[in-house]
């Protein structure tokens, strides 16, 4: 959570708009579920094996891809 509202401020500072931080949080908070079911899904059919180091890394690749293809399509 507190990644979270540090890239919400980043952005608020880089926007100047406070709707279009959250447009972007919450596309990437979608991106980020989504990915958690693919990936839950292909645990469970024994395809890969999930620890908390890789939970940790998807949440920071989801939300950083995210957030840096935003700020492209912006620029």
């Amino acid at each position: 959570m507190l990644a979270l509202a540090f890239l919400f401020v980043i952005l608020l500072v880089v926007y100047r708009s406070p709707i279009l931080p959250i447009l972007v949080l919450l596309t990437s908070l979608a991106a980020l579920s989504a990915s958690i079911l693919v990936i839950w899904n292909l645990a469970n059919a024994g395809v890969l094996t999930i620890n908390g180091q890789t939970q940790g890394i998807l949440f920071i690749l989801v939300i950083g891809a995210a957030t840096d293809y935003s700020l492209l399509d912006v620029a």
